[in-house]
């Protein structure tokens, strides 16, 4: 087992775990920072365009290996 942390920003505010959690290697942890990213879709999404709820993915060490996000993006069409 590896030990990764997770580092969330939404609408809120930036949260970020103390303890760390075990998962067995990296697609395993970024399943779940996407299922994290999910749950934080449900409680509301960006009100502006360029708005984003991130999960940020770090090894044992806190170095920053992956991000997972949801940008919200609204294009006007030109008639």
């Amino acid at each position: 087992m590896t030990k990764f942390h997770f580092r969330t920003t939404d609408l809120d505010a930036i949260w970020q775990d103390e303890q760390g959690y075990d998962f067995p290697d990296l697609p395993t942890a970024l399943a779940q920072a996407k299922r994290l990213l999910g749950e934080m879709a449900i409680d509301g999404l960006p009100e502006n365009s360029g708005g984003a709820l991130k999960v940020e993915l770090f090894n044992a060490d806190r170095v920053s290996i992956a991000t997972v996000a949801l940008e919200l993006r609204i294009t006007f069409s030109g008639r």
